[in-house]
């Protein structure tokens, strides 16, 4: 069975397929550590959802052919994910996009918002992130995409992050006052 880990964040109630792994004498194997997911990291694909995605300024944001997808109407336009993604960042190495920029764009922007585990970390205000404070990595694009290509960003280059991913935000065409944008798959490995 192939996973689909689709879940929006730590306190969205969908149903989630594992992967079923067999012995060689076709028994079911469980692996020791299955408390969580599979493996590190995250994956969103927007099949008919934004996966909880929203817009913060100067775009708008829907789901078109499986894509998520925004007009631009302001420099510096963001959106960013669904709180509380609690995804644990410690075997994460990288961070890919697959964007299709259909502006005069030659940059984007992506923050992380990132914390450890300890006193009070369920009771912090997800709601209020200032996201001028956070650090946001600049990765050059190419303009006017005919097609989608795949930006990699090495989490190092965040500077220091903290064990647990809580939101992503990201400014798709940053340099640009306006134009269309498609994100086809957000992935951190």
């Amino acid at each position: 069975m192939l996973q689909e880990n689709h879940d929006i964040s730590a306190f969205y109630r969908g149903a989630s397929l594992k992967p079923v792994f067999f012995n060689t004498d076709d028994t079911i194997f469980i692996p020791k550590d299955d408390r969580m997911y599979p493996g590190p990291g995250r994956t969103w694909e927007f099949e008919a959802s934004t996966m909880g995605w929203q817009t913060l300024n100067g775009t708008n944001l829907y789901v078109n052919r499986d894509v998520l997808s925004g007009n631009a109407f302001n420099r510096g336009a963001t959106v960013k994910s669904a709180p509380w993604l609690y995804t644990d960042l410690s075997a994460c190495k990288k961070l890919k996009v697959k964007l299709k920029n259909s502006s005069y764009a030659n940059q984007m922007k992506i923050a992380l918002y990132t914390r450890n585990e300890g006193a009070g970390f369920w009771t912090i205000d997800m709601d209020n992130i200032n996201w001028d404070e956070q650090n946001w990595v600049t990765i050059p694009i190419s303009a006017n995409d005919t097609d989608f290509a795949t930006y990699t960003i090495e989490l190092t280059q965040f500077g220091n992050i903290n064990k647990r991913l809580m939101q992503l935000a990201i400014k798709p065409i940053f340099n640009a006052f306006n134009g269309l944008w498609e994100i086809d798959e957000i992935s951190i490995e």
